[in-house]
């Protein structure tokens, strides 16, 4: 099996299914908080058309996993950096 068949492409008609879903999404759900768009029917159904196997994170999953470790990894970088400064 060559390499080429491993990647996946979007036909004309799939790229217009994804650009409307894509359009409803930045019109209508944008306006909402980020975290909430996470729920919202139109990004979960343009992320299935973009890979169907991508499944979008709740709200819940990226306020108690994703940004505790996002805070950790900043803080870290910014002691490094301090402790590294000549001046403050």
């Amino acid at each position: 099996m060559d390499s080429s068949s491993d990647v996946t492409t979007i036909d004309h008609h799939g790229f217009e299914q994804y650009y409307e879903d894509f359009k409803e999404y930045i019109t209508g759900d944008l306006k909402d908080l980020p975290l909430s768009i996470t729920g919202k029917p139109t990004l979960i159904q343009a992320m299935k058309t973009v890979d169907p196997k991508f499944r979008v994170p709740s709200r819940r999953s990226i306020t108690s996993d994703y940004l505790p470790k996002l805070h950790e990894q900043i803080i870290n970088k910014l002691k490094t950096t301090c402790s590294s400064a000549d001046f403050l």
